[in-house]
C-alpha cells in the first residue's frame, strides 16, 4: 500500500504531508492532504473563496453556471480529497518576508489546492476501469506562473500510477 492511498483511507488528518508524497516544491508553502470529511469549514470556505475567485465568472459563462450551493456539494462528497497548499511561516506567497509581516495573512493560511476522486469511468454505462478524477485546482495569484499547479497535477498522475489506474482526467 502507498501512502497515497493510506492518505485516501485514512481515519485521521494528515499533515505534513510533502515529507512522505515525494511532492516538493518551495520552502515558501507546505502541502498537505485530507478527505473532504476531515475538513474544518474554514479550510472548505478558503477553497471556495478560492474557488469563486479564480473561476466564477468561467462558470457563469458556461452551460452549467455559477451554482454556489451545487459547487459546496461537490466540494464536500465523501470521497472527494484535496491536496493543500498552504502558506509556510515567514513568506507571503512565494516572497520570504523581512521583519513582521505585514496584514496579508498568517502561515497555514491555504494558498491553493487541488481536489480529486478515484471512480470508475461510467457508472452509467459499465465502465468500471478506476479514475482519478481532478475535479478543481487553484492557485492564489502569488504562486501561479511557477510551475506549482503543473506538478500538483504530475503527482496525481504517479500517485495513481503507482495503485495502477492509468487514466486522470482534470474535469
Amino acid at each position: 500500500r502507498t501512502k497515497f492511498i493510506e492518505a485516501h483511507n485514512a481515519p485521521e488528518e494528515l499533515s505534513a504531508f510533502h515529507q512522505f508524497a515525494g511532492l516538493s516544491f518551495s520552502s515558501a508553502i507546505s502541502l498537505e492532504v485530507k478527505r473532504s470529511t476531515k475538513m474544518r469549514r474554514s479550510e472548505l470556505a478558503a477553497c471556495f473563496d478560492l474557488i469563486s475567485n479564480t473561476s466564477q465568472e468561467h462558470y457563469k459563462a458556461s452551460t452549467r453556471g455559477w451554482d454556489p450551493g451545487y459547487k459546496v456539494e461537490e466540494m464536500t462528497q465523501h470521497d472527494m480529497m484535496y491536496l493543500l497548499v498552504r502558506q509556510a511561516e515567514g513568506y507571503i506567497g512565494a516572497d520570504k518576508t523581512i521583519g513582521p509581516p505585514p496584514n496579508t495573512g498568517s502561515p497555514g493560511d491555504i494558498l491553493g489546492f487541488l481536489s480529486f476522486k478515484l471512480e470508475p469511468e461510467d457508472e452509467e454505462y459499465k465502465m468500471m476501469r478506476p479514475v482519478a478524477y481532478i475535479y478543481e485546482i487553484h492557485l492564489d495569484d502569488r504562486l501561479r506562473g511557477q510551475g506549482l499547479g503543473a506538478r500538483m497535477i504530475e503527482w496525481v498522475e504517479e500517485q495513481s500510477r503507482l495503485v495502477r489506474i492509468t487514466k486522470v482526467m482534470l474535469t
